[in-house]
């Protein structure tokens, strides 16, 4: 029997939560605060899907912290999903590495 794998990420975890079926990756020793990310994460993605925006109510009817809206290369805010769900400022040296990735990638 494997024992249940706790305290790490492991590959692709973000679909379980996305997806919200958590119980089916079973090597791992959820924990409820894992089913309340599971749910504020879907509640995310369904709000961007009806309406293009992911703020507004979670799926059990409380307010979700505000994810910032990208509007350019100068915003350095980000939404960091967990328990508690808040807005953090990105790290300059963070920032410059994704604005050359940026310029690679898209030749600006």
């Amino acid at each position: 029997m494997n024992k249940a794998i706790t305290g790490s990420a492991f590959h692709a975890a973000e679909i379980e939560y996305a997806l919200g079926n958590l119980e089916v990756q079973g090597n791992y020793a959820w924990k409820p605060g894992d089913y309340l990310v599971s749910k504020q994460m879907q509640s995310y993605f369904v709000n961007f899907i009806r309406t293009g925006n992911p703020n507004g109510e979670s799926q059990n009817q409380t307010d979700l912290v505000n994810w910032p809206q990208l509007r350019s290369t100068q915003t350095n805010r980000f939404l960091r999903i967990g328990l508690p769900s808040k807005v953090e400022t990105e790290a300059d040296t963070t920032k410059n590495r994704y604005l050359l990735l940026q310029k690679i990638s898209f030749g600006e």
